[in-house]
Parts: structure tokens; sequence; C-alpha cells
């Protein structure tokens, strides 16, 4: 699927949705084992929505393109710091932000009554400072192999909380996710100002029936929007020097100084 031309990921179509910063879009949609494919015109929420509808006519599923939404950009791994509300040993959540696939936090293997408390089953990202937040992305253990648990305690019903101070907390994202391989998408309802974000494992997965005695994260990462860059312009008249902030990349006309009077 390509959509203005730009080719989307495996990654990107599997999380169900993709956002663009244009207003209009052009989507290429190409059909695969004969499934049925429809692109909607954009609706009143500035979104277009493809119906993709197997051949039997079992499975249909829905792909939506966001328009209009600002861009984003990562927001770096090693300017968060992680906790969560259990630990197993060796498992620590600075696993989830060191940029290795090969490592993961996981919570205690044996919680108390055999189930992780809904109070502990939670992962938190501080933000080296105060960022707008859009979105939160989740990544779970690759693999099938039961004998090891790969998927023990990925997170399948989940809820995101933002703060500004650690202490009182916004609800920003709920949804559900499929025990898969891939990253997982938070997408917020509206972007939120944060310094903390945490992500609240609702329901968990665990092989053998084992709901809700885990959580786990190979990796956790924010999207964020570019705080604007602002740079000190000096103007010089007469002699005079005028320091000016201005935001990098816009008009400055309103903030020009006014010219020194004439006598």
């Amino acid at each position: 699927m390509t959509v203005n031309g730009v080719e989307l990921t495996k990654e990107q179509l599997a999380s169900g949705q993709y956002t663009t910063s244009a207003n209009e879009a052009e989507v290429v949609a190409e059909s695969k084992d004969n499934a049925a494919v429809t692109v909607l015109p954009k609706n009143e929420n500035n979104k277009i929505n493809i119906i993709i509808e197997s051949e039997d006519n079992k499975t249909r599923k829905v792909f939506e393109i966001k328009l209009g939404v600002q861009e984003t950009v990562e927001y770096p791994a090693n300017k968060t710091s992680a906790t969560a509300g259990s630990t197993q040993n060796g498992y620590g959540p600075e696993k989830a932000i060191d940029n290795n696939t090969n490592t993961w936090w996981h919570s205690t293997w044996n919680p108390e009554g055999n189930t992780l408390a809904k109070d502990k089953r939670w992962y938190q990202l501080e933000l080296a400072e105060e960022q707008t937040v859009s979105k939160l992305r989740y990544l779970v253990r690759p693999g099938n192999d039961e004998s090891v648990g790969q998927k023990n305690g990925a997170v399948t019903k989940y809820r995101v909380e933002c703060s500004t101070d650690g202490k009182n907390w916004t609800s920003a994202a709920e949804g559900t996710w499929a025990v898969e391989d891939g990253w997982k998408t938070a997408e917020f309802t509206n972007p939120v100002a944060a310094k903390y974000v945490r992500l609240i494992g609702e329901e968990t997965f665990g092989v053998g029936g084992q709901m809700n005695k885990f959580m786990s994260a190979v990796e956790v990462r924010l999207d964020v929007i570019p705080q604007p860059e602002e740079v000190t312009v000096t103007f010089v008249a007469d002699e005079k020097e005028t320091p000016i902030k201005i935001v990098k990349g816009q008009a400055i006309g309103d903030k020009l100084p006014e010219a020194p009077a004439k006598e």
C-alpha cells in the first residue's frame, strides 16, 4: 500500500493505521490472496478507511489513514529513565530502553497468588523534559516457543496514562493488541503534555492460560511533536543592536523592531 507515493512498511500495515500531515491522500492498495480491497472517500473526521475482506467473506479488517496530523518524531530512548510495578531479577525496566531486542523487561516470575496484581502491571517512562506526546509504541518478545514462554507478559488490553508531575494522571489512550510479533502502537486521542508516561497492562497474556500473571516489554518508545526551535537574531539600525528571538523557519516581519524616528 502507498499513500501519496510513500510505501507503508510491514510494521505500519500491522498497526492498522497510518498518519500523515497532508490533508489529502492518494491511496494505492493492492489486493492479496484474492481479498477485496475498498478505499472509501475521506470522511467528516478527516480519515480514509480501507476495507479488506477475505474471498470467503469471513474476515473483514479496516485500515485507517488519518489526515492532517502533526508530524512527530521519536523521543530519544537515552533521554528517558524507566520504572515498573514489578521486576524479575536481571530483567529490569531499563532493558526496554536499551535499543537491544535481545533483552527485555519482565515482571516477577512468581507473583503472589499466581496473578500479578493490577496495581503492579505497569511500565513507566520519565522524560528528561516535558514534551507533547502523541503516541506510545510497544514491542513484545518475538517467537512463539511456549516451552520458554516467549510471549509471556505480552499486553493484550492496555491503557496509557500521562502526567506532568508523576502524581496526577490523565488517560491518553486505551485499546487492545493482538499477541503477535512486531511493534504495537497506542495512538493518543489528543497529544498530551507529559513528563511521565505509564503503560498499564489491563490484561496480559501467558502461555497455558496464565492470563495476568506476567507483564513484559522488549522495547517501549514515545513519539512527540517537535518543539519549535528558537534562534536569536540581532538587528542593527543606526548603530543600535536589537536581539530578537524568533522561531526558526517562520516569518519574522511582525517581530522587526520599529524604525528609529527621524529628526
